[in-house]
C-alpha cells in the first residue's frame, strides 16, 4: 500500500510538472504569435490532451478559450488549415470533459460553424467536426441544447444530410450523423422532434441495408430510442411497406424461409422486401437492437395484430434459429411470449365467458325453483327437481365436453408453436401453463389499475433510454410525479431505471412545460 500511494504521488508531480510546462508554453500562445509558431505550440499540447490528468489542468486556465476562437477562424491558407486541423484535435481531446463540453455546445458560435462545416464534405476538417459532434452529444444536456438551437432546424439539417444518396464506391461522410441522432433521442426532445418525421427517413435500404456498420447500428438506435413512446411513428412503421427492411437483419435471403407456406396474410411487399436481402447481419449489436424494436412494437394491441398479419412470427422462428447469441436469443423467446401469451389470453377469456353463462343460467333456474315451491305440492315438487337435476346433468356432461375440445384444441395450437421456439414439448407446455397462470393471478391488479385510468389496451415501454421492458398492462409503471403534475406521462419500470434516466438528463426537464 505504501508503494501504491508513493507511485499515485510521483504520478501526480508528473502531471503538475507536465501542466506547469504546457502553461509557460501558453503564454506565448498571443494574436501576435507567428502562425508557424502557433502549430509548433499546439502539436507540443496536442499529444497531452489526450490524457485526463493533464486536460483537468488546464480547464481552469485561458487556454479553452483561445483553443475554441480557433474554430471559428476560416482556413484562408495551408498553414491555417494546419492549425486548425491540430486545435480540432485537442478539442475532440479535451470535450469528455463536461464542463469545457456545456462551453462549448452553448456558443451559439461555435454550434453554427460546426453544422456549416459538417456539411461540406470538401472540407479537410468534415470528419473532424462530425467526430466532435458525436463526443458533445454524448451529454444529455448537450443532445437537448443541439434540438433547441434554430426550434430544432438542426436535426432537420442532420436527417436530410443523413438521406443524402452514398454509392458504394464513395466515401460514406455522413455516416456518424446516424450516432449523432441516436444520442439525440436518448432525450425527450429529440424523440419528438423524430416523431414528427417521415418513417421512410430512416426505414430504407440506403439506410438499413448499408455496407457502413456505423449508420446501421445508429440508424437502428434512434428507430428503438424513438419507439421508447407510441407515437404516430409506431404507426407508420406498422404501416410501412419498408417494414420487411428490418426482418431480413435478422434473416437475410435465407433459402428456407417461406412464409408464404406458413402464413397466407403476409402482404406481397413484406415478403419482396425481406427475399430481396442480400444476406444476414452480422453485427450482434444491430440484430439486437431490431429484436428490441419488435418488442416495443408489441407494446399496444394494434402492434400486435399487425404484427402478426404481415407474418413477423414466422421471420422471428427463422431468425431465432440462426440466433448464435444467447442473449439475443432471449430476446427473441420474450418477443414470442407477447404474442402467445396475447392468444392464450383471448382462448382464456372465451372459456371464462362460457362458464360465467352457464353459472349464470344455472342461478337463474334455481331461483325459479325456489320461488315455486311454496305454490306446488309435495309430489309436483319432486317432480320437478328430478327433472331439474337431469337438465343439470346434461348441462354439465355438455359443458364438459366444450371444455375438452378446447383444451384439445389448445393442445394442438400449442405444439406448432412449441416446436418453433422450444427445447422440448414439456418444457414449452410448462412455459405457456406458467403465463397463463401468471395472468390470472395478475387478473384483478389489471382490474385495478384500469380503473385508476387508462384505456385498456394502453401499454408504454420505460422512459429510461438503456431499458426495453414494457407494461404488461396499463398503468404498470409508475409515473414521474412532477411531469405527471404538468400533463406529461414519463413512466418507469423501476426505481434504478428512474435513477438512471434523472442522471441522463430528465433532470433538465423535469417538471418543466
Amino acid at each position: 500500500k505504501e508503494a501504491e500511494a508513493r507511485g499515485v504521488e510521483e504520478e501526480n508531480a508528473q502531471v503538475r510538472e507536465v501542466a506547469e510546462q504546457i502553461k509557460e508554453l501558453l503564454k506565448h500562445l498571443v494574436p501576435s504569435t507567428k502562425p508557424e509558431n502557433v502549430l509548433m505550440i499546439l502539436n507540443q499540447i496536442k499529444p497531452y490532451t489526450a490524457n485526463h490528468l493533464i486536460s483537468g489542468e488546464l480547464l481552469n486556465t485561458d487556454f479553452l478559450p483561445r483553443l475554441a476562437g480557433f474554430l471559428t477562424v476560416p482556413p484562408s491558407t495551408p498553414i491555417f488549415s494546419s492549425i486548425l486541423m491540430t486545435a480540432i484535435s485537442i478539442v475532440i481531446n479535451l470535450s469528455e470533459f463536461e464542463e469545457y463540453s456545456r462551453k462549448l455546445i452553448t456558443n451559439h458560435q461555435i454550434l453554427s460553424r460546426i453544422m456549416l462545416q459538417i456539411s461540406n464534405t470538401s472540407s479537410q476538417q468534415q470528419q473532424l467536426y462530425l467526430m466532435l459532434l458525436v463526443n458533445l452529444t454524448r451529454f444529455p444536456f448537450a443532445c437537448e441544447e443541439l434540438c433547441r438551437q434554430m426550434n430544432g432546424d438542426y436535426v432537420q439539417e442532420l436527417i436530410s444530410l443523413l438521406n443524402q444518396p452514398v454509392s458504394n464506391s464513395q466515401q460514406d461522410h455522413y455516416a456518424w450523423i446516424a450516432i449523432i441522432l441516436m444520442n439525440a433521442t436518448q432525450t425527450y426532445t429529440g424523440r419528438k422532434i423524430i416523431q414528427n418525421q417521415p418513417v421512410t427517413q430512416f426505414l430504407n435500404s440506403s439506410q438499413l441495408l448499408s455496407s457502413n456498420p456505423i449508420r446501421k447500428r445508429g440508424v437502428v438506435g434512434t428507430i428503438k430510442n424513438v419507439l421508447l413512446e407510441w407515437s404516430s411513428f409506431s404507426d407508420q412503421i406498422l404501416q410501412s411497406s419498408h417494414l420487411g427492411f428490418l426482418l431480413s437483419i435478422l434473416i437475410g435471403s435465407n433459402p428456407t424461409f417461406r412464409p408464404e407456406e406458413q402464413s397466407k396474410e403476409v402482404p406481397k411487399h413484406i415478403l419482396s422486401t425481406i427475399t430481396a436481402s442480400s444476406r444476414r447481419e452480422e453485427d450482434d449489436n444491430v440484430r439486437k437492437t431490431v429484436v428490441e424494436i419488435v418488442m416495443l412494437l408489441t407494446a399496444r394491441k394494434e402492434g400486435r395484430e399487425t404484427l402478426r398479419k404481415i407474418g413477423v412470427y414466422e421471420a422471428l422462428r427463422e431468425g431465432h434459429k440462426l440466433e448464435t447469441v444467447e442473449d439475443i436469443g432471449d430476446i427473441f423467446e420474450r418477443v414470442v411470449e407477447v404474442l402467445l401469451r396475447e392468444e392464450h389470453d383471448k382462448e382464456n377469456v372465451a372459456v371464462n365467458a362460457v362458464d360465467e353463462v352457464g353459472q349464470n343460467l344455472n342461478e337463474a333456474t334455481n331461483k325459479e325453483e325456489m320461488q315455486q315451491e311454496g305454490t306446488q305440492n309435495q309430489g309436483k315438487e319432486g317432480s320437478q327437481n328430478q327433472v331439474s337435476k337431469q337438465e343439470e346433468a346434461t348441462k354439465e356432461t355438455k359443458r364438459e365436453e366444450k371444455e375438452k375440445e378446447k383444451e384439445k384444441e389448445e393442445g394442438e395450437e400449442g405444439e406448432v408453436d412449441i416446436v418453433a421456439f422450444g427445447d422440448s414439448d414439456t418444457e414449452e407446455e410448462d412455459k405457456i401453463v406458467e403465463i397463463i397462470e401468471e395472468e390470472e393471478k395478475k387478473e384483478e391488479v389489471k382490474q385495478e389499475k384500469v380503473e385508476e385510468g387508462g384505456e385498456e389496451d394502453d401499454t408504454f415501454g420505460c422512459d429510461n433510454g438503456e431499458c426495453v421492458k414494457i407494461e404488461e398492462y396499463p398503468n404498470e409503471f409508475q409515473l414521474c410525479g412532477n411531469c405527471k403534475k404538468t400533463g406529461k406521462k414519463i413512466r418507469y419500470c423501476s426505481r434504478d431505471c428512474q435513477k438512471t434516466a434523472w442522471v441522463a438528463g430528465h433532470k433538465f426537464i423535469c417538471g418543466k412545460n
